[in-house]
């Protein structure tokens, strides 16, 4: 029996997510990890980030934090981006290989990035991204594959996209 120590609850096992053993690390993570205390390099075109030794963070860098790209200030008055799918990523849909019901993409970072599943709604996003363009190119291009109107996708769409060139499968020119 483990020793319990004074006003601690022993430790309870957490339910792993379905498909994950206790057979290891999983694909890429053991090889990833670096020494103890060692910092990992950026992500690929990740920029560096200003509060590197924990110095205070720009208000603008808190909701990049959240998971949301900083804005920056005249960056609102550009009219148009053009996105593309980034280089190193590689792809394919489920109609490409089976045809199923709902439409889906496995996507990962080459050489060694985690696998990324978009269903549904999301693979049509990505299949729009496939081809470039401008946001609203690609709402359109998202609504001509669904019986959508591009008006009431576009907030969608301009997430996921903007969730996509947050975590770098996606570039913004």
């Amino acid at each position: 029996m483990a020793p319990r120590h004074a006003g601690r609850e022993p430790a309870r096992r957490v339910a792993r997510p379905p498909g994950r053993g206790d057979h290891g690390a999983g694909q890429g993570r053991a090889a990833d990890r670096g020494d103890a205390g060692q910092s990992r390099p950026p992500a690929h075109g990740a920029r560096s980030r200003p509060d590197a030794h924990g110095g205070p963070r720009p208000a603008a860098a808190e909701g990049a934090a959240r998971g949301h790209r900083a804005v920056e200030p005249d960056e609102a008055h550009v009219s148009e981006h053009h996105y593309r799918i980034a280089d190193d990523i590689a792809w394919v849909s489920e109609e490409d290989l089976d045809g199923g019901e709902v439409p889906t993409a496995y996507l990962t970072r080459l050489p060694k990035g985690p696998p990324i599943l978009l269903e549904g709604s999301g693979c049509v996003v990505w299949l729009a991204l496939a081809e470039g363009g401008t946001l609203a190119e690609i709402t359109a291009a998202a609504a001509s594959m669904t019986e959508a109107a591009p008006e009431e996708i576009s907030e969608d769409v301009a997430t996921l996209v903007d969730q996509l060139v947050v975590i770098g499968v996606v570039c913004e020119e």
